[in-house]
């Protein structure tokens, strides 16, 4: 866990402020007049890119991005009050070739006290893709309090592979929590033409969702995974080879997602604490009764408390139900066929997709710290993005140039400087 319990004060006049540099490049910081010389320092590497697959040259399979490692630790800035050079590292492009794997995030860093390394681009390969392995953390022994947790492994593949197959999820970023989730795994086709469905995004140390397998091969019943959360742990599964069978859905800040669910029922979000409240288990939901995620104000990222978003629903012999994005702490609903994902809240991954021929849907994006959702074969115009540190999701190759599949872009990776001022 982080240092905040022994870095933050009570009883005193100053207020908790917090800066935050979320785009590459090199960046400065001077504390203003009258501010404690002690600062709090978060590091995050840059998420990897998603690879994309290429049926003509039987590279089946592709994996998503890792998430970007993660360093903290207090600092005392001394005279001068001003921070040597920040420097954030850009986060890996995802592969808009066929056959071509994404590119690794950067290093992030506070001057040669604390770094990040960026997470691997998601690989391809003709059987199952290797997992693309998460960032580290570095911190020097002059820094009090340090830690350092690793990215998420990018998620990959599984099943009996074919031509058509849905991806791996981005991995989530290590962060205060810990170890950033692995992305969801893909699910291949059991026979024919149609796979089962996508894997989520990792979130904060909860894993992204994996996708149903599709033992049916049905056009209609391809559930997705949800997002991970933070840190109530995984998303939900997916549910394939169902009529109307719904995403899996995203973990919230007190619990894990839902699995997928069949005859037109939602997949409820993971747990949120709602003012006032006490903290419940998600429970099964109607149809007609879909979850809002909600949340606390924070003032800092390890006081996050939102739900999960629910799974969305395949429209046949039901109406559609679009999949919920969540709040700060919890992941993206994943979706089923023709219905679009969530996205994920802060440190939540995004819901995977699942888009039929002629469909663009576009996957779920990671929040802050989270994986984008993976890709399914047809209809998608790219795979999720990864949000600040997390690794974007892997793409399948689309022979139609007008739904080219493009594998998400890692997030760049960024970071956090609170003080007392």
């Amino acid at each position: 866990m982080s240092n905040v319990s022994s870095f933050l004060r009570s009883g005193q006049h100053k207020k908790l402020r917090s800066v935050w540099f979320t785009t590459a490049g090199s960046h400065t910081f001077t504390l203003p007049l009258g501010a404690d010389p002690e600062i709090e320092v978060h590091v995050f590497g840059g998420g990897g890119g998603g690879g994309r697959s290429d049926t003509t040259g039987s590279k089946y399979s592709a994996g998503g991005g890792a998430g970007g490692g993660y360093a903290s630790g207090i600092i005392n800035l001394g005279a001068g009050n001003t921070t040597p050079t920040l420097t954030v590292g850009a986060g890996g492009a995802g592969s808009l070739s066929a056959g071509v794997a994404g590119s690794s995030g950067g290093t992030s860093s506070y001057g040669t006290l604390l770094s990040a390394t960026g997470g691997a681009g998601g690989a391809v390969a003709s059987t199952h893709a290797t997992p693309a392995a998460g960032g580290t953390g570095t911190v020097d022994a002059s820094v009090l309090s340090g830690i350092t947790f690793d990215g998420g492994a990018g998620g990959t593949t599984f099943g009996t592979l074919a031509s058509h197959a849905s991806m791996g999820g981005g991995g989530g970023s290590g962060s205060p929590y810990g170890d950033g989730g692995a992305g969801g795994n893909g699910s291949s086709s059991g026979s024919g033409s149609y796979p089962g469905g996508s894997g989520g995004g990792g979130g904060w140390r909860g894993r992204g969702g994996h996708g149903g397998e599709n033992t049916a091969n049905s056009s209609t019943g391809q559930g997705t995974g949800g997002g991970g959360g933070a840190p109530g742990g995984a998303g939900g599964d997916g549910l394939g080879g169902v009529t109307s069978c719904s995403g899996g859905s995203g973990a919230g800040a007190y619990g894990p997602g839902q699995p997928g669910r069949s005859s037109g029922r939602i997949s409820v979000g993971g747990a949120g604490y709602v003012p006032g409240s006490t903290i419940t288990t998600a429970t099964t939901a109607s149809l007609l009764t879909p979850v809002q995620p909600q949340t606390l104000p924070f003032e800092h990222i390890l006081n996050l408390s939102g739900g999960g978003g629910s799974g969305g629903i395949s429209p046949s012999g039901y109406h559609a139900f679009e999949a919920q994005s969540g709040s700060a702490g919890g992941g993206g609903g994943g979706a089923s066929s023709s219905t679009n994902p969530g996205n994920g809240g802060l440190g939540g991954g995004g819901g995977g997709s699942y888009g039929p021929a002629n469909f663009a849907y576009i996957c779920g994006n990671g929040g802050f710290g989270g994986g984008g959702g993976g890709g399914a074969y047809a209809g998608m115009r790219q795979s999720g993005n990864g949000g600040n540190g997390g690794g974007g999701g892997g793409a399948s190759y689309e022979v139609s140039g007008a739904n080219a599949g493009k594998g998400g872009d890692g997030g760049d990776g960024a970071i956090i400087i609170y003080y007392y001022a």
